[in-house]
């Protein structure tokens, strides 16, 4: 962009020709980052009525990410304090009637976590 000298005198008094007029233009650069939102475990369990010894669904499908990346979730059973799974889906068969807990943690891929869990009864 070229001023004349007259226009520079209007801007700048004084100027005159030649003279060299360095302008810096500086933008702001905005950066946003996404917030992660914790995923939410969910459990479902099936059949309704638990036997011991004869195989219950436990299923981590109800399970899901605000942020979209249920792909990228893990899973985490934690049953009886001994036994643990890493599938969203698993069949177990709890050896003796009793009252168990049986625990979910769902976790994405940025580390956020929650957890979700369910009181069984097993008859005999």
């Amino acid at each position: 962009m070229g001023f004349s000298v007259r226009e520079l005198r209007k801007i700048i008094p004084g100027a005159v020709a030649g003279m060299v007029i360095i302008l810096t233009v500086s933008a702001l650069l905005f950066i946003t980052f996404e917030e992660n939102h914790p995923p939410t475990a969910r459990i479902g369990i099936s059949p309704g009525i638990v036997r011991a010894n004869e195989p219950v669904t436990l299923d981590a499908s109800g399970s899901s990410d605000p942020d979209d990346d249920f792909d990228e979730l893990s899973f985490r059973w934690t049953i009886m304090d001994t036994f643990e799974s890493t599938i969203p889906v698993l069949k177990f068969s709890f050896p003796e009637p009793g009252n168990y807990t049986v625990v979910l943690t769902v976790q994405d891929s940025s580390g956020v976590s929650d957890t979700d869990s369910i009181f069984v009864e097993v008859l005999p």
